[in-house]
């Protein structure tokens, strides 16, 4: 095999890594989004989801962080039914609970520009803690615009019932960011 063929190997190596940890990463995604549990008074059930979605920047780096969320979410207009309860369509973005699914592919690069490699748990788990925040609000934004509800019932119904869980969904997050710091460097996937 000639040099040129080996470095074009070298070369392709992290990319097609990348490109299958984006996959995976889509795909933890739609099956967390299975592990769901209905709230009889929202239509807002809490999923695991977002822990995969707080994950995506930090381990994989913003770009490559949006690019899994985006096969995600293309995958589920498209009718894949990968969204929570194994629904699908462009509908679901654009429903009730559509604000949460659009804040997915968002988060990740605000998560990786504002956490730089090798930062301790403690200030990862307040850059989750935050973008979680923004996933959060920018769900109650549009539940509140699609069920034309009072901004306080909109938190009511779509913030305040999973704030305890997102605690527990952003420290495992912060731990996957930590232990991906680990990695060998060859495997390191943000600078």
């Amino acid at each position: 095999m000639s040099t040129h063929a080996l470095d074009s190997r070298a070369r392709a190596t992290p990319l097609l890594l990348r490109l299958g940890l984006a996959v995976g990463f889509a795909a933890a995604a739609a099956v967390a989004a299975q592990v769901r549990i209905p709230l009889p008074f929202t239509p807002v059930p809490i999923t695991l989801q977002t822990a995969v979605v707080l994950a995506a920047g930090p381990v994989l780096g913003g770009a490559w962080g949006a690019a899994a969320m985006g096969f995600y979410l293309a995958a589920g207009a498209l009718g894949a039914p990968v969204f929570a309860g194994f629904d699908s369509g462009a509908a679901e973005l654009l429903g009730a609970t559509g604000g949460y699914l659009l804040a997915f592919a968002v988060v990740p690069p605000l998560a990786a520009r504002t956490l730089p490699p090798g930062a301790g748990f403690a200030r990862a788990f307040l850059v989750l803690l935050a973008a979680s925040g923004v996933i959060l609000l920018w769900g109650a934004v549009q539940l509140a615009a699609v069920l034309d509800l009072e901004p306080g019932r909109a938190f009511a119904l779509g913030v305040a019932p999973f704030l305890a869980g997102d605690v527990l969904k952003v420290g495992a997050a912060a731990a996957a960011f930590r232990a991906a710091g680990r990695w060998p460097a060859r495997l390191r996937l943000r600078p």
